[in-house]
């Protein structure tokens, strides 16, 4: 699939109607600050609904490598049926009615694969009984009763139905796919993170940045030493230090424990920082040196630090 006319894509994810018309209605070229990272984008629109859909390629080639919003897909930690019925709604949201009862069949196979599986129970006595047990709330209760209601119209037929509209079949699978995610997947994934947790333990090690090496203008002993650095991009106040040491081996005692520099917004960049490594006096340096600096407690930066007599006036 690639930047073209048209975005093929198997269903809208808006309205998900089958082989959508996407039409292209504008592309852009962006780039991040540092300028490594050229990106294209297109924007596309659905005719049927006009729902748009952002692709990204990077150049020079077009080929798309994600797709805002992407295209929904069932979760596997679901139990077969449960996917087969809750991929029927999603492909079906097109068709309200088709979509409402198959999120309304998803619902029911869950309470099935739960245990409540009388075959002389209906949809309706399995949700009394999940609230009863404690398996579902009784918010979910009330919940999962209100897409039972919505899904008698359209499997009944009845003269009087009002027809499903795309909001109601949005509605009803959500509460399916919270539903599918409240019962199998997030016991899936805490089984999962247990067992990885055993696993793991005796292997993990604490990973740690490689620092990064910057350069450092020599200074004079007699005079004082400034440089702007920059220190990244952090969501929050990133807490920044600095020492010197000898030869790149021990502290300066007047540096055996780090100094703490004041980290600011770069201008214009609310989340990228900087920081002023400001020294006001180099007379006890030796010759040779290395600086370190530290960002939120690790080693981040070091650099060579050269200090000479100050030049003849």
């Amino acid at each position: 699939m690639t930047l073209d006319s048209t975005l093929k894509l198997n269903n809208c994810p808006h309205c998900w109607v089958d082989t959508p018309n996407l039409v292209s209605r504008h592309t852009l070229d962006t780039d991040s600050d540092e300028k490594d990272e050229p990106q294209k984008w297109g924007v596309y629109a659905c005719v049927r609904c006009g729902g748009v859909i952002l692709a990204l390629s990077y150049p020079p080639s077009t080929e798309v490598i994600e797709t805002y919003p992407s295209t929904e897909v069932v979760n596997q930690a679901l139990p077969e049926q449960v996917k087969r019925f809750l991929g029927q709604a999603m492909r079906t949201l097109s068709t309200p009615d088709a979509s409402v009862i198959m999120s309304n069949s998803a619902v029911d196979m869950m309470l099935k694969e739960k245990g409540y599986d009388d075959p002389k129970a209906s949809v309706y006595h399995r949700i009394i009984q999940a609230v009863t047990d404690g398996l579902l709330t009784e918010e979910m209760g009330e919940w999962a009763h209100d897409i039972r209601l919505e899904s008698n119209n359209p499997r009944h037929a009845d003269l009087k139905a009002i027809p499903a509209e795309l909001s109601d079949a949005k509605r009803c699978l959500e509460f399916a796919k919270v539903l599918g995610e409240f019962l199998f997947v997030l016991p899936s994934k805490v089984k999962r993170g247990l067992k990885n947790e055993v696993d793991d333990q005796s292997k993990r090690r604490p990973k740690f940045k490689q620092p990064t090496n910057i350069k450092l203008e020599s200074a004079y002993r007699s005079e004082g030493y400034s440089k702007v650095l920059k220190i990244g991009k952090f969501d929050t106040k990133p807490n920044v230090s600095f020492r010197i040491m000898y030869n790149a081996q021990r502290p300066i005692a007047a540096f055996e424990k780090p100094k703490v520099l004041e980290a600011v917004p770069q201008s214009g960049k609310p989340r990228y920082w900087e920081t002023n490594l400001l020294i006001e006096s180099c007379e006890s340096f030796p010759q040779l040196g290395r600086i370190e600096i530290f960002v939120n407690g690790q080693t981040a930066y070091v650099g060579e630090f050269y200090t000479s007599s100050s030049p003849q006036k």
